[in-house]
Parts: structure tokens; sequence; C-alpha cells
């Protein structure tokens, strides 16, 4: 919520949300609770088009994977 609509803010966690969505692992269920945030917040701030991509990288894989939870939880993204 700090970053929506304020460009200063979203800078700043920027390198933070790539770091965290770069570095965490989707093969536990808290890893993609995480990246479930991570994705939430790149849409929700003024982020990188860089940082966008990485986002709907994600959401790809998440959409993809077989498992019936992750894809649900993906799917209210959209």
């Amino acid at each position: 919520m700090m970053g929506e609509g304020d460009d200063a803010i979203s800078e700043e966690i920027n390198d933070i949300l790539t770091q965290v969505a770069t570095n965490t692992p989707a093969n536990k269920n808290t890893g993609n609770a995480v990246l479930f945030e991570c994705v939430k917040t790149i849409m929700a701030i003024e982020s990188s088009n860089t940082l966008k991509t990485l986002a709907i990288n994600i959401l790809g894989k998440f959409l993809s994977s077989k498992e019936s939870n992750s894809r649900y939880a993906m799917s209210i993204l959209i």
C-alpha cells in the first residue's frame, strides 16, 4: 500500500521486490505465498517494466502449475 501512487517509495522498494521474487523458491507453500504477495505488490505499485515482466513470468509459472491451489491463488490476481 505504501508504494501505490508514490513514485519515490515505489522506486525504493523495486530492488527489494526483485531480490525477494528472484531468490524465493517456489517449491513449497511458504515460498508460493511469498511470491503471491510479491506479484500483488509489483502490480499495485509504480514498478519498472522489468519488474512487471518478472511478476508476469511468476504468474505464468503458477498458472501452468499442476497444483490446483497455486493456479487458483494466482487466478485471483487476474
